[in-house]
């Protein structure tokens, strides 16, 4: 990522303020759930193993997960946890030892919890770093034979932020494959794998938006892939 130097620098943060919020439509009916529906599937959450959602040797192993698995030094010795993405407000690092690779994305829940996935720089800057870094070690080991990585995302119960945070990975993966799916479309098949996600609307906004910015932007889209490009040197 670093011989992009500042040309690459400048293309990531090159995007366009949306003109209209566009609203979370197309959301599946878990949104609706009642009360106590929202909490019988927050326990179930919290307390079941990380859901595998994107198998395949070009990049990490993907899981979506709870503080709980964080938490818990099993789901590095026996799942094989060792890189870690982090979307919870003020939560630490877990078990660094067994972590090769670490990020941290705070994102805040509740009705205002909104990320600007457009136009938030920084943010979009980490998170472009942290997937190069993690293609470059996936491309590194196929060269040499090694089992792909596992990556576990993860917020509080595993059915918000941390399901934003997937759905993103997911949608620029399904790009760089040339298999491209909507923010919508991946959601659905994120929900058949872990029924007990709950997306928070204003989130699905940001993605929508992001979508919208990418498939109009072709300058933000060249950027993006760039997550997924090897040096020269690494050939």
């Amino acid at each position: 990522m670093l011989a992009h130097g500042k040309t690459w620098t400048h293309k990531i943060m090159v995007g366009s303020d949306p003109a209209v919020r566009i609203p979370a439509t197309n959301v599946p009916p878990v949104q609706t759930n009642p009360w106590w529906g929202h909490v019988r599937d927050s326990v179930t959450a919290y307390c079941q193993e990380p859901t595998r959602i994107l198998d395949t040797p070009e990049f990490p192993i993907v899981y979506i997960g709870s503080v709980w698995n964080a938490a818990t030094e099993t789901t590095y010795t026996q799942l094989g946890i060792d890189a870690v993405l982090n979307c919870a407000e003020k939560m630490p690092a877990f078990y660094d030892t067994h972590v090769a690779f670490y990020q941290h994305l705070a994102m805040v829940d509740d009705a205002g919890g909104y990320v600007d996935f457009v136009g938030n720089t920084a943010f979009r800057t980490m998170l472009h770093q942290f997937l190069h870094q993690l293609f470059t070690d996936a491309h590194d080991r196929m060269k040499t034979a090694q089992p792909p990585r596992k990556l576990l995302v993860h917020c509080v119960f595993g059915r918000s932020r941390s399901v934003a945070l997937t759905l993103l990975i997911l949608y620029l993966w399904n790009q760089y494959q040339k298999t491209p799916r909507s923010m919508a479309a991946l959601y659905q098949d994120l929900y058949d794998l872990r029924q007990v996600i709950r997306l928070n609307r204003v989130f699905f906004t940001g993605l929508v938006e992001f979508e919208q910015e990418y498939t109009t932007n072709a300058t933000f889209r060249e950027a993006w892939l760039t997550a997924f490009t090897i040096s020269p040197a690494r050939e």
